[in-house]
């Protein structure tokens, strides 16, 4: 594991309670999933742009063009993920989702639940990972 996906992992896991905002990009005003990604990746030397707003529960474009940044400038993981990877995820029944996984069974994602509405630390479980639709990874 090279010190670049290391700093991905850490930036994740620095953002950790920072409040959730739809089209967050900025961890002092609060962040969304793409601003959690855009953030983590930004340590690494990853520039993932500015990909604009969305609607909630990724009922736009904008999931595709994330992906579509990942799948150009990060290289595809088919095999056991690494502290750092970037994970997609859909959540039933439309709503995409991006997650950055932490290492020791666990990812960092931006949540709006009400209950939580902040940057969180989950397991992985069975069921995330039946959710998982790609996993990539900075380029060393």
């Amino acid at each position: 594991m090279s010190r670049e996906h290391i700093a991905v992992a850490a930036r994740a896991f620095a953002a950790a309670r920072v409040r959730f905002a739809e089209g967050g990009r900025d961890p002092a005003r609060g962040l969304d999933c793409g601003g959690l990604v855009i953030a983590a990746a930004a340590v690494a030397g990853y520039r993932l742009g500015d990909i604009g707003g969305y609607a909630l529960g990724g009922h736009s474009d904008l999931m595709a063009r994330i992906l579509a940044q990942l799948e150009r400038d990060f290289e595809r993981v088919d095999g056991e993920w690494e502290p750092g990877d970037v994970l997609a995820l859909r959540n039933p029944p439309l709503y995409n989702h991006l997650a950055v996984f932490a290492g020791r069974g666990e990812v960092v994602h931006a949540y709006d639940h009400q209950a939580a509405r902040r940057v969180v630390i989950t397991p992985v479980d069975a069921a995330l990972r039946r959710r998982v639709t790609g996993a990539w990874r900075v380029r060393e």
